[in-house]
């Protein structure tokens, strides 16, 4: 299958010290070593406009970004997230970026619906990876935090509501609660949104009960530390299956944040790079059953540079439809939660379906 791909590394965004550096990409060339790097499309990225971008931020916002960017460098909030001359340019890369494969996506007949190729012909590109920083999902309409300046996944779900799409369904797995994402559709009936993060990890939203006006549509499920690869798999079966088979969206955006890996210096969950290769292609064959096959992986958080680009190769090759991933990783060596009993929460809260049978077999749920 092939796969979509857009790249903005936003090279003179950078900060040294800061762990949202272009540093974060400096073992990204390591892709091009995969043996399947022949069916990776690479598209050419035209930035946003600010017209794009005000669908989702206010004008105010953007204006005070841009004089900001062009005066720094300045550090504009506590996380620190900073600005420095450039760093406008870049966000309206990587904005544009998602923009870009947003659009192929849509306009892409689908390969589950449409007429196959004839042999020897190739078959449409349905699934696609924004390889962008800096990241987005942090960044509400009218500021930007948490290392984020433009929300890129929300302005690329808003261009397409603007061109017809019905439903979007937004899945978050970055470590860090995506609080500018849930912000910006807080109201909007056609957008779902899901977070799994870290408990009480910055910015300290996201709890189970947090926007009781919109139960089965905004869904959070903080973990707590050292949960890894089991619960991610629980999780898929236990709260992504039912919550999409009830709001049926059109296609899944993913907020592919790497930051939940054992060794990422900022966080301290659990997972692996094998478990985000096993909840790819659990989302994937979600977007076929439900999308179309159409789904949009963009980039958030990752701060080690060698284990971000083993997470995003591990993502690639289910996005290629590959068995395992080319570059297995080392499992985590912490002792993993028993989640089941804070899945059985979220579920019951809204009142989504009874838990799977996946641990039927498995004994009574421990506290989690």
């Amino acid at each position: 299958m092939p796969v979509l791909m857009t790249l903005a590394p936003a090279i003179r965004h950078t900060l040294q010290g800061h762990p949202e550096n272009a540093g974060r990409f400096s073992r990204m060339g390591r892709l091009e070593e995969l043996p399947f790097y022949s069916q990776l499309t690479w598209l050419p990225v035209t930035p946003a406009t600010p017209a794009e971008v005000s669908r989702t931020h206010a004008p105010a916002m953007l204006e005070s970004l841009r004089e900001a960017s062009q005066a720094g460098p300045v550090e504009i909030d506590p996380a620190p997230t900073y600005l420095v001359p450039g760093s406008w340019e870049a966000a309206l890369d990587a904005a544009g970026a998602a923009l870009t494969l947003t659009r192929a996506i849509r306009h892409t007949p689908s390969p589950l619906t449409e007429t196959p190729p004839r042999p020897g012909g190739e078959s449409p590109a349905t699934r696609g990876f924004a390889l962008i920083r800096p990241p987005g999902h942090h960044a509400g309409r009218a500021r930007p935090m948490g290392f984020c300046l433009l929300n890129n996944l929300a302005i690329a779900v808003n261009e397409a509501l603007s061109q017809g799409l019905s439903r979007a369904a937004i899945i978050d797995f970055d470590g860090h609660h995506g609080n500018g994402t849930e912000e910006l559709f807080w109201k909007d009936e056609r957008v779902g949104y899901f977070s799994s993060h870290q408990e009480g990890a910055y910015p300290g939203s996201g709890s189970i009960e947090e926007a009781p006006h919109a139960r089965q549509r905004i869904i959070h499920c903080p973990l707590p530390p050292r949960a890894g690869d089991q619960a991610l798999s629980r999780m898929a079966g236990d709260l992504l299956h039912p919550w999409l088979e009830r709001f049926q969206p059109e296609m899944l955006f993913i907020s592919a944040g790497f930051d939940g890996h054992w060794a990422d210096p900022l966080l301290s969950l659990g997972f692996t790079s094998q478990g985000f290769f096993e909840l790819a292609r659990e989302l994937i064959a979600m977007a076929d059953r439900w999308c179309q096959g159409r789904i949009l992986f963009i980039l958030e958080g990752g701060y080690s540079p060698p284990i971000l680009a083993e997470c995003v190769a591990a993502t690639l090759a289910a996005l290629a439809s590959l068995d395992q991933p080319a570059w297995p990783g080392q499992p985590s060596p912490y002792p993993e939660p028993d989640i089941r009993s804070r899945l059985a929460r979220v579920n019951a809260y809204h009142r989504l379906s009874p838990p799977s049978s996946l641990d039927a077999a498995n004994g009574p749920a421990k506290a989690g």
